[in-house]
C-alpha cells in the first residue's frame, strides 16, 4: 500500500483530552481507595510515617532538609523546585501519600503523547502509546513502591526527546536548551536514572543529526554541538542534585576499604536474570511482591546477596518492582523491528526503518547491561567512571521499556498506514481473511506463520510447566520458602500467568491479523484503536493491580506504651534494639528476640518512629557508609599506622609457619604480602604502616578470627578469654577479633586499652545521648553485672510483651512478666551540656582512641577539633545549664547558662552546613567528639540558635532555569501561533 506521512501536529488536541479522560477513569479506577481519607497507599520508600515527620516540612524543605531521625542526624539535602517537590508543596503531605503515584503516572502518559506527536503519528496512536506509558509495570511498580520520581524523570526523558524530534525545524537551539533543562530535570527526578536517561536521549540527538541530508563530518559536528548543548544547560539544571549525589555516592563514602570483588558485589547485587527477562511478557511467572496473597510472592533472584546459595546469608531475593510491558506492546514493537527489515513490504519510510533499528540496538544494549552480575556485558560500563557508583544494574531497563513503547508507536504507526487507510469492500471477516491471505506478502505469511507458532509453544510451555508445578513447588522449599502449603500455591500462581500470556497472545495475535486483513480499513479504523485501547489496558490493569496495596492509617499507625514513652520529647534522646549473639540462650528466648528484631526494624524504625519523631540510633537503609560513621564505629578497635613500632619483628613474624601468621598473611592483598616478602626494600615503611592499618582492620571487621586449632599455640589473655566466652556480635566482635590477634603478637603493635566486655557498646549508647534500649527483659540486669559494673546506670523502665491489638495487626502490650524491656540508660550524655572542661584534639586518631579509652570521662570534658583557646576553669566549677526553648529538626533554639566560659556540646551530627548564633550574632561551630557539634559560649545566660543552612545556590539556579524553559516554551508557542495565522491569511 501507499505510504504517506502523517500532518505536522497543530492545534487540534483530541487526542490529548482523549487521553487525559481515559487516564484519569482509569487511574482513579485503580486508586479509587485514595479518596478515602482513612486509607494511605503502601509505599516503601517514602512511606507515610516518613513524609508525615517534621523532616520533610515544606517550604522549609526548599532550603535544606536535615534527618534527624537516624542515627545523629544526616544531611539529605534540598527540596527541588521540579514535580516531585512541586506536588509535595501542593497537595500536602498527607494527600500527595495518596496521589503522588497516580498523578506521576498521568505526567508519565501525557508526555508520551506529546513525544509521540512530535513524530507525527496519528491522533489514535499517540493515545495509545501514552496508554502503554503511564500502565508500563515496570515504572508503575516504582511508582507504587513509592518510587514516583521514576514515572517523572520518564516524563522528563519524553519531553527532552519531544524537543530533540522538534529541534529539526526552526530554532534548533532553543529546541536543544529546552532538552538540556528537562534532562536536567530528569536527573533532579531520577538521581542516576535520570543519568542513564540522559545517554539515551544525547544518544538519539546524535543520530538524528547524522542521519540528515548532507555531509557526514558537517552533520557529524551539528550532532555533537547539540548534544554539547544539552549536556550543559542539563548539568546546569541539574547541579544541585549532582552536588548531592557526588557527595553522598562518591566523595564521602567509605568504599575503599572493599575489595574489587566486594565491590563489583555491592554494585551489582540488585541485577536481572537472564530468565527473569520473561517477566517482560509474563508478569507473574516469579511473583510480585515478597507478600502478594494467594501464591503470587516474589520467588526471583533480584537484591539476592552474592554467594546466598552457598552460605544462606543476607537476602535471598528483593522484589520493589516489576517487569511487564503488555503482550500487546511487545507483539506491536516486534512487529514494527521486523517490518523494518522488510525491503520490499516494509510499512515504513527510510528514516523511519533507521529510528526503529536504532531504537532497536539501543534496547538490546539496555537489557544486556541490566543482567549486571548475570553476564559479562555490565563489566564494560562498569570500568567507566561513576558507573561504580550505581547500586542497581537493573535500571538499565527503564531506558529498554521506554524503547519499547517507542517501538510500540512506530509499530502502530506502521500498521495504520499499511492496512488502515485505504477504504476496501464490504465483506465479511471471513472472506477478508481468505481474500487478504491469498496475496499476502513473504513477510505477512512468516509473521503469522511465527505468531502461531509461538502461540502453540506457549501453550505447550503451559501444559509442560503446570504438570511440573510439584517439582517447583520441591524446589522453593530449598530456596526459603519452608512452608509447603505456600509454595504450592507460588507454584500454582506462576502457572496460571503463563496460561494468561497464552490467551492475551491469542487474543492480541488475533486482532493483528484481523487488521492486516484489512477488514477495519476506511471507516472501519477506529475499531483497531478501540480493539487494541481495550486490549492494552485490561491487560496492564489486571496486571499492575497486586502491586497497589492500602493500609488504615488509625491501625497501621496506633501507639502503644513503648512509644508513648519514647515519643516524649523525642529530642532529647534516642533509642536502639543493638544485636546480641544470644546463640547460647534457650530456643524461646532466641525466638522472643527474632519477634522483636523484626518488629523494630520493619515497622517501628521504617514507620512508627518517624510518624512520631522518634530519634533511633540505628539507620533504616544505608546502602553507602559515610566515613565518619565508618570511623566512628571503628572506633578505638581498628588499627592506626601509628601503632606499628619497628616492622621487622611483625614482619619476621609473619613469616613463621604458625596457624595465625599463615592465616594473617593469607588475608593480605597481594601487593602487601609482595611488598612484605621484599622488606626492608624498597618499600616506604610509612606506606607499608598505613597499608597495614587498613588491611588488619578490615580482617577485624569480619567474622570471628577465632578457630580452636589456629590458636591452640598462643596464651590468651584473661581479657581475651571473657570476651570470648560471651560469643559477641558487633562492635564486641571487632574488639575480640582485636584482642586476639594483639595476643598472637603481643609485642608488634601497641595493645588497645578499651578490652572490657561491652565497654565498647556502652561508651557509644553514652556518647550518642541513646537513653533508651529495648531488648529482653532481664538484659537490664546483665547490663549491670557485666557491662556496668561500679555505676549500675541500666534500670527497667518498661516491661511488655508483643501481640495482637484488639483491632488487629502487632503492638506492644504493658505486661509486668512480658519477655521485653525498655531499658533505660541513666549515663548517657544529655542531648545539650556545658562543659567548663575541654581539650583540643586535631588528630581523628588520637580523638577516636581517647573516646574509647576507659579512663577518659566524657561526663567531664569534651575533645573539640578545633584549635581554640585553651580551658581555664578548674575541675570544680560551678554547675552549668542548658535548657532546650524550641526544636525542629532544621532548627534548635536552646538557652545556656555558664558560670565561666565553656564548650557547649550538641550530640548530633556535626555537618558544615549547620550555622550557630549566640544572642543573634554568629560564633563559630566546632567540631567536638570526633562527630558532634559544639559552640564556645562566655559566661553569664545566653540564647543559642543552631540552625541549619545549606547554600540556596543549586535551589535558586534550578528555579530560574525553570522559569526560563517556562519562557522559551512560551516563545515557541507564540511563534507557531504567528506561523500559523499567517498561513491561514495566505
Amino acid at each position: 500500500m501507499t505510504k504517506s506521512s502523517a500532518p505536522a501536529p497543530g492545534r487540534n488536541y483530541g487526542g490529548f483530552f482523549l487521553l487525559l479522560a481515559c487516564l484519569v477513569a482509569t487511574l482513579s479506577f485503580l486508586f479509587s481507595a485514595s479518596f478515602d481519607p482513612g486509607q494511605a497507599l503502601f509505599a516503601n520508600d517514602g512511606p507515610y510515617g516518613v513524609l508525615m515527620s517534621n523532616t520533610y516540612k515544606l517550604p522549609g524543605g526548599f532550603m535544606g532538609v536535615w534527618s534527624d531521625l537516624f542515627w545523629l542526624g544526616a544531611n539529605s539535602g534540598t527540596f527541588s523546585p521540579n514535580p516531585t517537590g512541586l506536588l509535595l508543596f501542593g497537595l500536602g503531605r498527607r494527600m500527595f501519600v495518596n496521589f503522588y503515584t497516580p498523578l506521576t503516572s498521568l505526567l508519565v502518559g501525557l508526555s508520551a503523547w506529546f513525544f509521540f506527536r512530535q513524530l507525527r503519528l496519528k491522533p489514535w496512536i499517540c493515545v495509545l502509546g501514552g496508554l502503554a506509558a503511564a500502565l508500563n509495570m515496570n515504572f508503575f511498580s516504582n511508582a507504587c513502591w513509592g518510587l514516583g520520581t521514576r514515572n517523572t524523570s520518564l516524563a522528563c526523558t519524553f519531553l527532552a526527546l519531544a524537543a530533540v524530534q522538534s529541534g529539526l525545524g526552526r530554532f534548533s537551539v532553543i529546541k536543544m536548551v529546552l532538552a538540556g533543562l528537562c534532562i536536567g530535570m530528569s536527573i533532579s527526578e531520577g538521581g542516576d536514572n535520570g543519568a542513564i536517561f540522559s545517554l539515551f536521549v544525547a544518544a538519539y540527538a546524535f543520530f538524528l543529526a547524522v542521519t540528515q541530508p548532507g555531509s557526514l563530518p558537517v552533520n557529524a559536528a551539528k550532532g555533537a554541538g547539540k548534544v554539547l548543548i544539552m549536556a550543559v544547560c542539563a548539568g546546569i539544571m541539574a547541579l544541585q542534585s549532582l552536588v548531592l549525589f557526588k557527595n553522598v555516592a562518591v566523595t564521602n563514602v567509605k568504599q575503599q576499604d572493599m575489595t574489587a570483588a566486594q565491590r563489583w558485589d555491592w554494585a551489582t547485587q540488585w541485577s536481572l536474570s537472564k530468565a527473569e527477562t520473561l517477566r517482560v511478557i509474563i508478569p507473574g511467572l516469579y511473583g510480585y511482591r515478597l507478600d502478594t496473597p494467594n501464591g503470587g510472592n516474589y520467588w526471583g533472584r533480584v537484591g539476592q546477596q552474592p554467594g546466598w546459595e552457598q552460605h544462606h546469608q543476607g537476602f535471598p531475593r528483593h522484589s520493589g518492582a516489576g517487569e511487564y510491558a503488555g503482550v500487546l506492546v511487545v507483539l506491536v514493537a516486534l512487529w514494527g523491528l521486523a517490518n523494518s527489515f522488510s525491503r520490499k513490504s516494509s510499512a515504513f519510510d527510510v528514516g523511519e526503518r533507521r529510528a526503529i533499528q536504532f531504537w532497536g540496538l539501543l534496547a538490546l544494549i539496555a537489557m544486556l547491561l541490566s543482567w549486571g552480575r548475570y553476564a559479562p556485558f555490565y563489566r564494560l560500563v562498569y570500568a567507566l567512571p561513576y558507573f561504580a557508583s550505581i547500586r542497581n544494574p537493573m535500571k538499565f531497563m527503564h531506558p529498554f521499556h521506554m524503547i519499547l513503547m517507542i517501538l510500540f508507536a512506530y509499530g502502530l504507526h506502521g500498521l495504520a498506514r499499511q492496512y488502515l487507510q485505504n477504504a476496501v469492500a464490504s465483506l465479511s471477516l471471513g472472506e477478508h481473511i481468505k481474500a487478504w491471505w491469498a496475496k499476502a506478502t513473504r513477510f505477512e505469511k512468516s509473521w503469522n506463520y511465527g505468531c502461531m507458532a509461538t502461540i502453540a509453544l506457549g501453550l505447550m510451555g503451559f501444559l509442560v510447566y503446570s504438570a511440573a508445578r510439584a517439582d517447583l513447588a520441591k524446589y522453593l522449599t530449598t530456596v526459603g520458602f519452608d512452608d509447603a502449603r505456600l509454595s504450592t500455591a507460588i507454584a500454582a500462581f506462576s502457572a496460571r500467568e503463563v496460561l494468561l500470556f497464552v490467551v492475551f497472545l491469542t487474543v492480541s495475535a488475533g486482532v493483528l491479523l484481523v487488521i492486516q486483513s484489512g477488514a477495519l480499513a476506511g471507516r472501519r479504523s477506529r475499531w483497531a484503536g478501540i480493539l487494541l485501547g481495550t486490549i492494552l489496558v485490561i491487560d496492564l490493569v489486571r496486571a499492575d493491580t497486586p502491586w497497589i496495596q492500602y493500609f488504615t492509617i488509625e491501625e497501621k499507625y496506633a501507639t502503644n506504651p513503648v512509644l508513648d514513652v519514647l515519643k516524649e520529647k523525642p529530642w532529647q534522646h534516642r533509642v536502639t534494639v543493638p544485636r546480641f549473639n544470644i546463640s547460647g540462650l534457650p530456643p524461646s528466648a532466641q525466638q522472643f528476640d527474632g519477634m522483636l528484631q523484626q518488629v523494630y526494624h520493619i515497622e517501628w524504625l521504617q514507620h512508627h518512629f518517624q510518624l512520631f519523631n522518634i530519634q533511633a540510633i540505628e539507620v533504616a537503609q544505608m546502602p553507602r557508609v559515610p566515613e565518619d560513621y565508618a570511623a566512628f564505629y571503628g572506633g578505638s578497635p581498628i588499627f592506626a599506622a601509628h601503632e606499628f613500632g619497628d616492622l621487622a619483628p611483625f614482619v619476621a613474624k609473619l613469616k613463621q609457619t604458625n596457624e595465625v601468621s599463615k592465616f594473617v598473611l593469607s588475608s593480605l592483598s597481594e601487593p602487601t604480602r609482595q611488598a612484605l616478602q621484599n622488606f626492608p626494600s624498597p618499600a616506604d615503611p610509612a606506606v607499608l604502616k598505613a597499608q597495614l592499618a587498613k588491611e588488619l582492620t578490615r580482617l577485624i571487621e569480619g567474622p570471628s578470627l577465632y578457630d580452636a586449632k589456629r590458636f591452640a599455640g598462643v596464651p590468651l589473655s584473661r581479657k581475651t578469654e571473657e570476651l570470648l566466652g560471651l560469643k559477641p556480635a558487633g562492635r564486641d566482635l571487632v574488639c575480640l577479633n582485636r584482642l586476639l590477634l594483639e595476643d598472637a603478637f603481643p609485642a608488634e603493635f601497641t595493645r588497645y586499652a578499651g578490652t572490657a566486655p561491652g565497654a565498647q557498646q556502652l561508651r557509644h549508647w553514652q556518647l550518642t545521648n541513646t537513653r533508651y534500649i529495648i531488648a529482653l527483659s532481664g538484659f537490664a540486669e546483665a547490663f549491670n553485672a557485666q557491662v556496668d559494673p561500679v555505676k549500675k546506670r541500666f534500670r527497667n523502665a518498661l516491661t511488655f510483651e508483643i501481640g495482637q491489638r484488639p483491632g488487629g495487626g502487632i503492638t506492644a502490650l504493658e505486661n509486668a512478666n512480658g519477655p521485653y524491656a525498655l531499658i533505660e540508660f541513666t549515663g548517657t550524655l544529655p542531648r545539650a551540656s556545658l562543659y567548663p572542661q575541654w581539650l583540643v584534639s586535631t588528630n581523628d586518631e588520637f580523638t577516636l582512641k581517647r573516646l574509647g579509652d576507659p579512663a577518659f570521662d566524657p561526663e567531664q570534658s569534651v575533645l573539640v577539633a578545633e584549635n581554640v583557646s585553651a580551658s581555664t576553669a578548674s575541675t570544680n566549677a560551678a554547675p552549668a545549664a542548658v535548657e532546650f526553648k524550641s526544636y525542629t529538626p532544621r532548627r534548635i533554639e536552646l538557652r545556656a547558662t555558664a558560670a565561666a566560659p565553656s564548650v557547649l556540646l550538641l550530640n548530633n551530627r556535626y555537618d558544615a552546613n549547620w550555622k550557630v548564633l549566640i544572642d543573634g550574632k554568629p560564633a563559630p561551630l566546632l567540631r567536638c567528639n570526633f562527630v558532634m557539634q559544639g559552640v564556645q559560649v562566655p559566661p553569664g545566660q545566653h540564647d543559642i540558635t543552631f540552625r541549619f543552612a545549606p547554600p540556596a545556590n543549586g535551589f535558586w539556579l534550578m528555579f530560574g532555569c525553570v522559569i526560563l524553559g517556562l519562557l522559551l516554551c512560551g516563545f515557541l508557542l507564540l511563534a507557531e501561533k504567528k506561523k500559523a495565522g499567517e498561513g491561514e491569511r495566505e
